[in-house]
């Protein structure tokens, strides 16, 4: 990513943090544009007449129509101008035509005939990394446009969880350490994600006076001093085990340590699920029934 890129990522990410919701289900322009050139370079010159006729068939058959922009030429020109200028629908539907397209063609064209230089995964894991910076709540996966509650989530859960540290005497290193997880989340780096994450959980247990040297210890503190009650079990086994969870992928996925794989979607999962865990400790021992 170039510098313009990170600067906007990073601008992108403060307004989170601030509690600003930007997800959308729209796709700008600009977004556009990138997923034309994601999709051309996935496909190459070569293989491009192919992959674009089939795409645009099974966009035909779909819509019930044969063509979707009035000035296109082809098959291959009329895709695109409906990439380029189609409604929100008519996009999502381009893109999983184009993903089959891919696919179709790698498994039935022979070597003797021009194929694409990359496969649908890339195709795909191109596509979701520019949705998710242009914060476009929805994933390509397995070649359908899957609609993401991601910014349902944030409504939910980052927002409050920021605004609940923001200025709170004591939880300065909490907030701090959630912010830095989400900014390392927007900008694509799901393992210092969820280092940060961990240590915003960590630091969150401190200050709740939970004592121990790393999140293992303070989780077995948080549970002596009734952070988690014994008297609803499902509950706070549930807790627990997400708690111990969120430890074992920090301490396996860390910058410390530079050997995970973590994905986005793991990072967003931990992200929300320690912004939910902050919300619940910050409201004190859980009551007891009828209490």
């Amino acid at each position: 990513m170039l510098r313009s890129g990170r600067k906007r990522q990073q601008e992108l990410a403060e307004r989170e943090a601030a509690g600003e919701n930007l997800w959308t289900k729209s796709f700008s322009e600009g977004t556009r544009v990138k997923i034309k050139l994601a999709a051309a370079d996935t496909i190459g010159i070569h293989a491009a007449d192919d992959v674009y006729g089939f795409a645009h068939g099974l966009l035909c058959r779909q819509w019930g129509q044969e063509k979707f922009i009035t000035a296109s030429v082809n098959s291959t020109t009329d895709l695109i101008g409906a990439l380029q200028i189609g409604d929100d629908d008519l996009v999502a539907d381009v893109i999983e035509a184009v993903y089959s397209a891919i696919l179709f063609t790698l498994q039935n064209f022979s070597s003797g005939r021009a194929r694409p230089v990359a496969g649908p995964k890339a195709f795909a894991e191109r596509v979701n990394d520019i949705l998710r910076e242009e914060r476009v709540a929805f994933e390509l996966v397995e070649g359908q446009m899957v609609d993401l509650e991601s910014e349902e989530l944030h409504v939910a859960v980052v927002a409050p969880a920021l605004r609940l540290l923001s200025g709170r005497e004591g939880f300065d290193k909490v907030e701090i350490a959630y912010r830095n997880a989400i900014m390392e989340l927007s900008g694509g780096s799901a393992d210092d994600a969820i280092t940060d994450a961990g240590t915003a959980l960590q630091e969150m247990l401190t200050a709740l006076g939970c004592n121990g040297s790393s999140l293992g210890p303070l989780i077995g503190d948080a549970r002596r001093r009734g952070l988690v009650a014994p008297h609803d079990a499902r509950f706070d086994q549930a807790i627990s085990n997400v708690m111990d969870w969120v430890s074992a992928d920090r301490s396996q996925s860390g910058e410390a340590h530079h050997v995970s794989n973590a994905t986005p979607e793991d990072a967003w999962l931990i992200v929300h699920v320690v912004g939910a865990l902050i919300l619940r400790l910050a409201s004190g021992p859980p009551r007891a029934p009828g209490a």
